[in-house]
């Protein structure tokens, strides 16, 4: 069988916001990819779960390295791809 999984959008900044004005509906975003995922039978993934300010990047928007990192670790252990040996 196939399994979908959807991220939720991660969370934008104040300068991020100021620069992309789209970036202010992630709260609405989030709501409305949690309800599809509902809807459909999908797996939701969180990747807000260990996000800190301090891995913003310059424009408020992306992120650092060291977030990424973070990042695929993270959402590969909630879709288990790797069993045991990522956690």
């Amino acid at each position: 069988a196939i399994k979908i999984y959807v991220q939720n959008m991660t969370p934008v900044g104040a300068l991020g916001i100021a620069n992309y004005s789209h970036a202010v509906n992630n709260e609405a975003y989030n709501s409305a990819i949690y309800a599809m995922c509902a809807e459909c039978g999908y797996t939701f993934v969180d990747a807000n779960t260990y996000f800190d300010q301090a891995y913003y990047g310059k424009d408020g928007l992306h992120y650092s390295r060291a977030y990424y990192r973070l990042w695929l670790q993270d959402v590969t252990n909630q879709m288990d791809l790797w069993g045991d040996n990522f956690k």
